[in-house]
């Protein structure tokens, strides 16, 4: 995508969605096709590619340059760096691969001006940052000098990846609609097709030529893929979530209404197929909520925390049997923690006959719409579900509105982070990133753990105990049998042995928890390789060392060994020496003697 360089906003019209951004309309300064020392002014997204192969270049140059690989062109099994190891999740083993290099150029670039400060040109039209949208215009951000910095700090090891989860969820429905579209390709350099693309939608180029009917393929291969990304983490932009009823009773027995066969949940996805109107009824919410009537957990988690402050927007939709007065109550949870809390207005509302029998005849008019704004009062953390619950005071029975125009919905907007008491997570200082470590010898993995600030429990009852701990797991990331390190509550550092481990590459994986919440999961790879000894034997002059004689010296780095000349006879004689490493003869020495 094309930016104007005046204010940094994305051009509408160079074609969406794309990958990334960079200058493509301003004060380009650019070589004229004619004469030698000329300067023209360039644009368009033909001035925003060189742009951004510029920045692809100088991380890439600046990877080689720390490897120390000198060579021009890509590697096989598309490594486009090879060299010496560094200490960094992704040279380790001294090589950098095509999509590690793009991801990490891809997911360094931010999104510019994000305040939207107007320039006074109204030409060419730009498109303003709005959070989810951004990603329509601009792909993850601007290609930039400074993005260039971050992705060679994340690639060496001096920063961490940026979480772009909401990218990364977008991009891959993208994918699936331009796979389905086109094919696929190597995308791993395993030298197979890569296929992501969908059949039956009947997409053809001509039907995505225009911006509805991009935007159209994109909401069909969401809709295809939501099974697959309902757990994809909650981010930390605004995020509108909808609220769902779904039929989870055992397979083969019809859908119907009815809340031992029915489940309650949301996500961000505005999808088709709830049930509705599914009437509840109780007693006591005529006169009083004494519990909620309408409880709708996250399918995913937040992978950033949610400070206390943040503004919670909710559009509820209801409906009754008979014709009532009712006041709903909106509740934000996480965990088991009520973080807000907001009252709707009284409002009457239409009753619509037994189970909602009348609702086809009044269409729209059937449902009522609530306005319920509040603050959150407490924060949430990264890991957490969030669950909203709805209280009810003036109704017997109810149901919710989940489709269409009555889609029930909420959407959050983060407060400012106060920077502090949200940090959690674990991170491996031990082994070292790309470490070696001898054979037989007992590892033992270390590091330190974060948990976040909670804050006082307004009622002043506390919250319930909560366990914290840090998990380790070697060469599983799912951690099916975990390892418990030992935590030191004061320092925050951990650590955990994880004994004798075969030769060969390994992964040692960590995360902090908290009851059932878990942080994002910290990797490190490092290699056990065959252990490294110095042996000795002596031997006739000139003749050859057995192989069943070598026997062992003290210590490796400084050695020794001693023996008895009485043991071997007068005469000359050869003292062999030799280094095993990984396996094999590293170096061996000899030393002519002669003994009395």
């Amino acid at each position: 995508g094309a930016l104007r360089r005046d204010n940094q906003r994305a051009v509408v019209g160079d074609g969406i969605p794309v990958h990334i951004s960079a200058w493509g309309d301003g004060n380009l300064p650019s070589a004229c096709r004619t004469g030698t020392v000329g300067q023209c002014a360039f644009g368009g997204t033909s001035a925003a590619t060189p742009y951004t192969a510029g920045v692809f270049g100088t991380v890439l140059t600046a990877v080689r340059h720390a490897v120390g690989d000198g060579a021009a062109g890509q590697k096989s099994g598309q490594v486009v760096a090879q060299g010496l190891p560094v200490g960094s999740d992704f040279l380790w083993d001294g090589k950098l691969t095509r999509a590690e290099l793009r991801n990490a150029v891809l997911k360094t670039a931010e999104p510019l001006n994000q305040k939207n400060e107007m320039s006074s040109f109204p030409y060419p039209l730009t498109a303003p940052y709005v959070r989810q949208a951004n990603v329509l215009f601009e792909g993850y951000g601007a290609a930039t000098p400074e993005s260039a910095k971050r992705a060679v700090n994340v690639l060496l090891g001096k920063a961490a990846m940026p979480d772009r989860s909401f990218e990364d969820a977008f991009f891959a429905v993208d994918r699936a609609v331009r796979d389905t579209l086109y094919g696929g390709y190597d995308r791993n350099g395993d030298g197979k097709d890569d296929f992501e693309g969908l059949a039956g939608l009947g997409l053809t180029a001509a039907k995505v030529s225009s911006v509805d009917g991009a935007l159209g393929a994109l909401r069909a291969a969401g809709r295809r893929l939501a099974p697959a990304v309902a757990n994809q983490p909650l981010g930390e932009n605004d995020r509108t979530y909808y609220l769902h009823r779904r039929y989870a009773g055992d397979p083969g027995t019809p859908s119907a209404c009815a809340p031992a066969s029915n489940e309650s949940y949301l996500d961000a996805f505005d999808t088709t197929g709830d049930l509705e109107p599914c009437f509840e009824s109780r007693i006591t919410s005529v006169a009083a909520a004494y519990r909620p009537l309408g409880i709708f957990p996250s399918a995913g988690t937040l992978d950033t925390a949610l400070p206390a402050g943040s503004t919670v927007k909710v559009d509820l939709y209801l409906t009754t049997e008979t014709p009532a007065v009712v006041r709903p109550t909106g509740v934000l949870m996480a965990t088991d923690r009520e973080i807000g809390a907001g009252q709707g207005e009284v409002l009457p509302v239409t009753g619509s006959g037994p189970t909602g029998a009348g609702c086809s005849a009044l269409g729209e008019a059937c449902w009522t719409k609530y306005g319920i704004e509040f603050e959150t009062k407490r924060p949430a953390f990264a890991g957490e579900q969030i669950t909203f619950q709805v209280q009810l005071v003036g109704t017997r029975s109810w149901a919710f509105g989940f489709e269409a125009g009555h889609a029930s919905k909420f959407t959050v907007t983060p407060a400012p982070s106060p920077g502090i008491g949200f940090d959690f997570g674990a991170s491996i200082e031990e082994p070292a990133a790309g470490a070696r470590v001898p054979e037989g010898q007992r590892i033992v993995a270390g590091g330190s753990a974060r948990f976040p600030d909670l804050g006082p429990e307004p009622t002043g009852a506390g919250d319930h105990p909560s366990r914290r701990r840090v998990e380790v797991s070697v060469d599983d990331d799912s951690f099916g049998t975990p390892i418990e390190a030992r935590l030191d509550p004061l320092t925050g550092t951990w650590s955990a042995p994880l004994g004798k481990l075969q030769p060969g590459s390994h992964t040692v994986y960590a995360r902090a928890v908290v009851d059932r919440t878990t942080s994002q999961v910290a990797s490190r790879a490092f290699t056990v390789v065959p252990d490294a000894r110095v042996e000795w034997q002596v031997v006739k002059s000139q003749a050859s060392p057995a192989s069943d004689g070598w026997r062992g010296t003290q210590g490796f780095g400084e050695w020794s060994f001693t023996f008895d000349t009485a043991e071997y006879g007068p005469g000359p004689h050869t003292i062999v020496t030799r280094v095993v490493a990984e396996g094999a003869v590293q170096v061996q020495r000899t030393v002519d003697v002669r003994f009395r």
